[in-house]
């Protein structure tokens, strides 16, 4: 088993370097890029359906 390391005194960020991470925008702008996955998409359910039905017939 790895052992994990635990800074204890470690480096605090400023408020500043705090707030030029939280780009919301970004994180929103990236978000609708993605394409849906491929279970999310009806044609998927068809050939899922057929195939279960086939192998039930079978």
């Amino acid at each position: 088993m790895q052992k994990i390391k635990i800074i204890v005194n470690g480096h605090v960020p400023s408020k500043t370097e705090i707030n030029s991470k939280q780009n919301f925008n970004k994180v929103l702008r990236d978000f609708y890029k993605l394409k849906p996955a491929i279970v999310v998409k009806p044609w998927f359910y068809g050939i899922v359906g057929f195939a279960t039905l086939l192998l039930i017939y079978l």
